[in-house]
């Protein structure tokens, strides 16, 4: 089996994972999975392209682990289409598989990827860009089984700073007013060929919104860097990639997990403070 870009989430005792792979070597397109650990040892693996296929969406692609409402979501994506736009859908995994919702919102992008989702003030509320800052609002009540319609609340004009940046791992809340997240850093783009690192960003919304980016740039491993030359690579405009899923709290500590070059995976302990 295929595992890469896994996304971790921990919950008291329980540890939750979602991840790309292939049940069988070349498998194409990669499909999704969950499981969760209940501290016994146990995973259960359930696979969302099987539950998404049997509702007819085709394609579950980048999953993310999110906390919201107390419960864990994914969100993910129907991955890239010829014509038309894709779809962003938002998931409730615990106690139980739900149906996904989709995320509907006037001003978005053909192709859209990853979203991150939050709570404040009892309001779901999307990080839909970091450069610029552009933040959503649902304009409707979250828990209904219906599309999720979102409004622009929060939008800059231009990217200050960080025009290369777009959003990697979903929101992790430090406080009322404050999350983190790992963005993703596009190093190079050449002739459509991207290489990522990953970068410390902190959501404050204390007053007026912002977001700050840290300068420490997060990799895998040198050797990871080397420009990847595979025959069958599922993504054959990728120079390098330390691609960021999950972003979880544990001790004070955060567990990163990411997918190294669409073709491995890693997961890293860090104290926050170390990686501005």
């Amino acid at each position: 089996m295929e595992v890469f870009n896994p996304s971790i989430v921990v919950r008291g005792s329980s540890t939750h994972i979602a991840f790309r792979g292939a049940l069988r070597q070349g498998e194409r397109p990669y499909r999704a999975f969950y499981g969760v650990d209940n501290g016994d040892g146990i995973v259960d693996i359930q696979d969302l392209t099987e539950f998404a296929n049997r509702l007819g969406v085709r394609r579950v692609a980048d999953p993310k682990l999110v906390e919201l409402q107390d419960e864990v979501y994914v969100s993910w994506n129907t991955g890239w289409v010829a014509s038309g736009e894709n779809e962003i859908y938002l998931q409730r995994l615990t106690p139980s598989l739900s149906d996904p919702q989709r995320c509907v919102f006037d001003g978005r992008n053909r192709i859209e990827k990853n979203w991150a989702f939050f709570e404040r003030g009892g309001d779901l509320q999307v990080l839909y860009s970091v450069a610029p800052l552009h933040i959503l609002s649902l304009a409707g009540k979250f828990g209904k089984d219906e599309d999720l319609v979102f409004r622009s609340t929060t939008r800059e004009s231009v990217a200050k700073v960080g025009q290369r940046f777009s959003i990697g791992t979903q929101l992790l809340r430090v406080d009322s007013n404050t999350f983190q997240l790992i963005i993703h850093d596009k190093l190079l783009r050449i002739r459509n060929h991207r290489a990522y690192v990953g970068r410390l960003a902190q959501l404050d919304l204390s007053g007026k919104p912002k977001i700050t980016f840290g300068t420490r740039a997060l990799v895998h491993s040198w050797r990871s860097m080397l420009p990847q030359v595979r025959p069958n690579k599922g993504n054959p405009h990728l120079i390098f990639a330390t691609y960021f899923s999950g972003i979880s709290s544990v001790e004070g500590q955060l567990l990163l997990s990411y997918g190294v070059n669409d073709v491995d995976y890693g997961f890293a302990h860090a104290d926050p403070a170390s990686l501005w």
